[in-house]
Formats: C-alpha cells, sequence, structure tokens
C-alpha cells in the first residue's frame, strides 16, 4: 500500500477541521438552550410573585425606617412628657398662689 507524501498531514488537518465543526456546533448548542433560558427567565418576570414580593419588599423598607425612627420618637415624647410635668408643677402653684390670696382677702372680711 502506497501512502502518499503528507497523508500525516491531510489527516491532521482534516481532524482539525472536524473538531473545528465540533466546536462550532457546540457553541450553537449552547447559545440555543441560553437563549431558551433566556426567554423562560423573561417570561418569569411577568409573574405575579415578583410584583408581590416587589411591594412587600418596599413594605419591609418602610417598616424598617419606622423602627429606625422609634428611638427618636420615645425621646420627643418623652421630652413631652417632662414638658407636661413642668406645665402642671406651674399650674399647681398657681392654684396655690390663688388659694392664698383668696384666703387673705377672705380673711380681711
Amino acid at each position: 500500500m502506497i501512502v502518499p507524501e503528507h497523508a500525516g498531514l491531510y489527516v491532521l488537518a482534516a481532524a482539525l477541521l472536524f473538531s473545528l465543526a465540533l466546536v462550532a456546533l457546540g457553541v450553537v448548542r449552547v447559545v440555543r438552550g441560553a437563549l431558551v433560558l433566556k426567554r423562560r427567565i423573561e417570561a418569569y418576570e411577568d409573574l405575579s410573585v415578583f410584583k408581590v414580593a416587589e411591594i412587600t419588599q418596599a413594605r419591609i423598607a418602610a417598616a424598617e425606617r419606622r423602627i429606625a425612627d422609634l428611638p427618636r420618637l420615645r425621646a420627643r415624647a418623652e421630652a413631652a412628657l417632662a414638658e407636661i410635668d413642668a406645665a402642671f408643677k406651674r399650674v399647681r402653684l398657681i392654684a396655690q398662689s390663688v388659694r392664698f390670696v383668696v384666703r387673705k382677702v377672705l380673711a380681711i372680711f
């Protein structure tokens, strides 16, 4: 049997072309699968579950902001109670003063 002079190179070139064709076929299959997956994911974005999840996350964020404001609100409430207590003491002192003056005036008559 007579083998052509560069038979090894021909076989190597054919194997290289075959492997490139297999790689191209693999890339095509992967890209096709990726496109199908992308369409499925885009279809899932339209589900109401995701909308409900977004609304819930917004509500949770609002609740967290309100919870973060609690110490400031508590300090304001304590300051308001201190002012009410001080006002009550002033009113009591005024009432005592008025009672003292009325007794003195009544004692004159």
